[in-house]
């Protein structure tokens, strides 16, 4: 309640973030984190954008300039040498938490504002398309895209990422607009893309590394011997080989989760498609 007995949701925003709503205080201090070669500074400033974003007194989700700014900012982030060198996983966690705790917000909408989704069959960027000018897929709904560079990653940040992509998925069936936008997107390419690395970099030869003493029952008493061992295969019980294989597993079950969540038969058709055609055939 507030000082006068009015509830939270209705009461007038505190001073603080309507000053920063107003003024657009998070331009500097995003440019203040992107530019500054100290990793902390740029630290400070995805905190406070989850500050703003999740402190329910003003909308900023609406807010287009601040949708842009935010979209802008870890863009840089991503590609300035003089942030993603001094990038560390604690840092990185914390800026896919904040695409993560965008998606969250977005989930909880009747539908997603036009701050962050604009297709280009939209009014607006279908004037773009008519002029002649191409719309980019990753410029009409950039979280999206986002979120696809780290969906393959284990971890905290492949988790934020995978679950606020998910949230996204959620919304294709009540949004006729973003089923058609998914669709048409690099969505399911990207993700095969991700699911095929990822399997590439599991060993093509894997070897029991038992030694004659610890060799399993079902196996002493078979013809294997500890002598049976490939002199250029992975022992399968090695550090990286099994770090390996639980990224693809998990990456393997997010396709499940998709699958069993999205509302859109097409969408999880289209996806079935790219999986049968760019990544099980070609093994087969």
């Amino acid at each position: 309640m507030a000082e006068d007995g009015t509830p939270l949701a209705h009461a007038a925003p505190h001073l603080c973030m309507q000053k920063v709503a107003t003024s657009q205080a998070y331009i500097v201090v995003t440019l203040v984190g992107s530019s500054n070669p100290n990793i902390d500074s740029f630290r400070e400033a995805v905190r406070f954008l989850n500050l703003l974003i999740d402190s329910g007194e003003v909308d900023f989700i609406e807010d287009g300039a601040f949708a842009d700014r935010l979209i802008s900012f870890i863009r840089v982030a991503s590609s300035s040498s003089h942030i993603s060198s001094r990038m560390t996983p604690d840092s990185e966690s914390e800026m896919v938490e904040l695409l993560f705790a965008i998606a969250a917000k977005l989930r909880q909408r009747a539908s997603i504002p036009a701050a962050w989704f604009r297709p280009s069959f939209d009014t607006k960027s279908k004037r773009l398309s008519q002029s002649g000018l191409s719309v980019p897929k990753s410029e009409e709904f950039p979280l999206v895209y986002m979120l696809l560079e780290y969906v393959h990653r284990d971890g905290k940040v492949g988790d934020f990422a995978r679950t606020g992509l998910l949230y996204i998925l959620e919304l294709a069936g009540q949004a006729d607009k973003l089923e058609k936008w998914i669709i048409e997107s690099e969505l399911a390419t990207m993700m095969v893309s991700g699911l095929g690395a990822l399997y590439s970099q599991l060993s093509s030869k894997v070897s029991l590394s038992y030694s004659k003493d610890a060799l399993p029952p079902i196996l002493a008493f078979s013809d294997v011997t500890a002598s049976d061992q490939s002199g250029d295969a992975d022992p399968i019980f090695c550090t990286a080989l099994q770090a390996n294989l639980a990224t693809f597993v998990s990456f393997l079950n997010f396709w499940q989760d998709v699958l069993d969540r999205c509302p859109s038969a097409d969408i999880k058709a289209t996806l079935l498609d790219h999986f049968n055609f760019l990544f099980l055939r070609p093994l087969l």
